[in-house]
């Protein structure tokens, strides 16, 4: 019997975002944070880098095994997300468990919440509460 799947700060997630034709279309997401007291966490998503990206953490191949070609994390698209849904859709292989993302690149990530404009202020709120050190 395998052990439950427990979604952590670090963690990386695919989640399926492509029309019903096309499953295999879908995003790598960043956990930021661990659970909250309310088991919420918060995640980014990364997206393929274009001329208007968000410039403060760009990613690229060698970066995430999912990674394939020039990347950014898309902090516009930040969200809070329920654990107990993620860790059931990963249970029911509806999101896919990508792994723990490298220490280094974490930190990339992590600290562009702070730095880019397109992060929105609730979500650099909840970041810094979620990780301040008690």
């Amino acid at each position: 019997m395998s052990t439950p799947y427990s979604v952590k700060r670090g963690s990386s997630l695919w989640i399926p975002s492509g029309p019903p034709n096309d499953p295999n279309r879908g995003h790598l997401f960043i956990v930021l944070t661990d659970p909250s007291t309310n088991n919420n966490i918060l995640a980014v998503p990364v997206n393929s880098l274009t001329k208007r990206s968000d410039p403060t953490c760009k990613l690229g191949k060698g970066d995430h095994p999912r990674i394939h070609h020039a990347s950014f994390a898309a902090y516009y698209h930040t969200q809070i997300y329920s654990v107990s849904v993620l860790e059931d859709q990963v249970g029911k292989k509806i999101i896919h468990d990508t792994g723990i993302v490298d220490e280094k690149v974490f930190a990339q990530i992590c600290a562009g919440v702070e730095d880019s404009r397109e992060c929105i202020p609730a979500h650099k709120a909840y970041y810094k509460k979620q990780t301040a050190k008690s």
